[in-house]
């Protein structure tokens, strides 16, 4: 089976960011999101993040400090990616059915990463990535949500490039539902 977890198109690609900056957003770190682009060709320069989420410490840190750091923009991650694809597929694709083999893709990728950064249990990798799909199924099910992510995604793909104070004003829109 040909399953991918990289964006379609330029369409797609709005969709996924935008879903990103939502996923930030309900997990209350979108403090952390400086810019969206949807000019950059290599996926992971297309979310811009303040300097600060790249620095997961100094040898004056205690080791639980930086250990929780680092376990904080794990989570953060997880968020990012989830929603990233969760929106493009039950957004932009409205396709209620996600497929189990990209599924279980997206979910190796984030025990792989869990593994890499935090030194974690698959069991609780795989306890954040339940409880982080599942909410965001909710969240992107719901028409409210989607009529602002639809917008966004337009938004995005005529102006190409946002900056934190145009994401904000657009992610404004979720206070109201």
């Amino acid at each position: 089976m040909n399953v991918s977890l990289k964006y379609i198109d330029e369409e797609d690609k709005s969709y996924g960011l935008v879903g990103t900056a939502v996923g930030m957003y309900v997990f209350e770190c979108d403090d952390h999101l400086l810019g969206l682009s949807l000019d950059e060709t290599e996926p992971e320069r297309s979310v811009q993040l303040v300097a600060e989420h790249y620095f997961s410490g100094n040898p004056s840190m205690s080791a639980k400090i930086v250990w929780n750091n680092l376990l904080s923009q794990y989570r953060m991650m997880v968020a990012m990616t989830v929603s990233n694809y969760l929106c493009r597929v039950l957004v932009h694709r409205h396709d209620n059915s996600v497929d189990p083999f990209a599924k279980n893709m997206l979910r190796r990728v984030i025990i792989e990463e869990g593994h890499d950064t935090c030194q974690l249990d698959e069991d609780e990798i795989d306890r954040m990535f339940n409880q982080g799909y599942q909410h965001f199924q909710r969240i992107f099910a719901h028409s409210g949500v989607q009529n602002v992510i639809h917008t966004f995604a337009s938004d995005l793909r005529r102006v190409r490039t946002m900056d934190h104070e145009e994401i904000e004003r657009e992610l404004m829109a979720l206070r109201m539902i």
